[in-house]
């Protein structure tokens, strides 16, 4: 992951002709504050609460042989109480069942290509920020993630749910479309 921030923070907060005169107390300041950035910026838009919810909707779409209420991924709260209020979740999320939501990931990609090649790491970690704003399958966590879009809509097998161009960096690009610097 590092090394992508590092592309960024070039692209963002230097010029090709001061770049090499940054002194290396400069640019890990700079880096500092694009990881920060970027950690606020998921904190803000992406939710496990979202993601795990919309992968339970479609479990069966996801692999039919997983029987979805097998999985406790709330600690043991009524989903639809989950449903009602999944835009009203904040970090650390502690409503979350981590390890559970973890299995329930391994147990629907197990023997089928459906996108789901990871499981969704422990929250705060470099790997949960680099996962979720990477790949497809975190895609519905996010809060612009909208029921028309295909991704968000498995409309298509899901040997097809794979992932694209649009969420590839997810997060980095809409870092660096929301700073203003300089």
């Amino acid at each position: 992951m590092y090394k992508y921030l590092i592309m960024i923070l070039l692209f963002i907060g230097c010029d090709k002709d001061n770049s090499d005169e940054l002194d290396i107390a400069e640019q890990a300041k700079r880096k500092n504050e694009l990881i920060a950035r970027i950690h606020a910026y998921a904190n803000s838009h992406w939710s496990p609460v979202r993601y795990a919810l919309w992968t339970y909707d479609n479990a069966e779409a996801l692999n039919n042989q997983v029987n979805r209420d097998n999985y406790d991924l709330f600690y043991g709260a009524d989903m639809d109480s989950i449903r009602d209020q999944k835009y009203n979740y904040a970090p650390p999320f502690s409503e979350v069942y981590w390890d559970e939501v973890r299995s329930f990931e391994r147990d629907i990609a197990d023997g089928v290509t459906n996108g789901y090649t990871h499981q969704l790491p422990y929250y705060g970690q470099q790997q949960y920020y680099e996962l979720i704003g990477k790949y497809v399958q975190f895609y519905a966590g996010w809060d612009d993630a909208t029921d028309s879009d295909p991704e968000y809509n498995i409309e298509v097998p899901p040997s097809q749910f794979t992932a694209s161009e649009n969420s590839r960096f997810r997060i980095y690009s809409k870092i660096v479309d929301s700073l203003k610097y300089y």
